[in-house]
């Protein structure tokens, strides 16, 4: 099956990444930014006669196999004051997008967070560990699982962490920029993850998307999975390999000092630990992500050039 994909959300990360990616394997995808549709704003539809007739008209007209679902309030500090845009789009507009590809019958794929979990365990989160998320942000989130679960029953969740590119904002950029303003920087050294190249994710999801039923009706694969560059690291550890990059390149680098995240507070409280287990995944759906060292390479050299 080649699926034809309606990917809401289309000035992120994830959907600059899907978009080369589908590209380059002949995938017609359909991008649909804030101005086409507003997640967090339009009214919840109750059948398709409900759906706004330009939106009904640019889907039908598509004709998609299954709807993915990029689009998330991620300012995640800035959502400890913004608690209701985080939830209005989050899981509000989590839900609406869910009910749409219910309601149009087609898959739906939906991209979640570590930031669902605490961060207090001491080894990978599987899928069925305790959710406790410790900020705005990963509540919002948590919210919209359940929120998508509720509205579609064959629904796939991907929760991923650590999103990095050379699209958009995220650590790799502003280490880089970073790196051409100042001589020294301090770096969180106690927070563990799985760092994720975006495009390594948007292979990943465009080879889950080709398994998924074209339906919204309940399916075996159906359920949450974790999705990360495999390999874990600290900040510090992310840092200093970009800027081993950036020095092989021949550029000079500034001095890294690792830091604790006592003398870096923010707003929003991190997960210490968000590496998560990515086994489940390779058992359902034969879908691995590489290391992300490849790729941050990839991301560092075009931002350097």
């Amino acid at each position: 099956m080649t699926p034809r994909l309606v990917i809401l959300g289309k000035s992120g990360q994830m959907a600059h990444a899907l978009a080369e990616r589908a590209k380059a394997k002949s995938i017609d995808c359909l991008f649909l930014g804030r101005d086409d549709l507003d997640l967090a704003q339009m009214p919840l539809p109750q059948t398709l006669e409900d759906v706004p007739a330009d939106l009904k008209q640019a889907i039908t007209s598509f004709a998609p196999t299954h709807i993915l679902n990029s689009a998330a309030y991620t300012a995640v500090d800035k959502a400890e004051e913004e608690r209701d845009a985080a939830f209005a789009l989050n899981e509000d507009g989590a839900r609406l997008a869910a009910r749409l590809a219910r309601l149009f019958d087609v898959g739906f794929i939906h991209i979640s967070t570590d930031y669902v979990f605490d961060g207090t365990k001491e080894g990978a989160y599987g899928e069925d560990d305790l959710t406790a998320p410790q900020s705005v942000y990963g509540l919002s989130k948590l919210a919209g699982e359940k929120a998508v679960c509720a509205e579609h029953s064959g629904a796939v969740i991907i929760r991923t962490s650590w999103i990095i590119s050379a699209y958009g904002n995220n650590f790799l950029k502003s280490m880089v920029r970073l790196g051409q303003e100042r001589e020294a920087l301090s770096i969180v050294a106690d927070q563990t993850g799985c760092p994720t190249p975006a495009l390594d994710l948007a292979d990943a999801l465009l080879a889950i998307v080709q398994q998924v039923p074209a339906t919204a009706a309940a399916h075996e694969r159906a359920g949450i999975y974790h999705a990360c560059g495999q390999g874990k690291a600290s900040w510090y550890d992310l840092a200093s390999h970009i800027f081993e990059v950036v020095a092989a390149s021949g550029q000079p680098v500034p001095t890294l000092t690792a830091i604790p995240t006592t003398d870096y507070p923010t707003p929003a409280r991190r997960p210490v630990n968000s590496v998560m287990d990515c086994h489940k995944l390779a058992q359902q759906f034969d879908v691995r992500l590489p290391s992300w060292r490849v790729d941050v390479e990839k991301s560092v050299l075009s931002l350097i050039k």
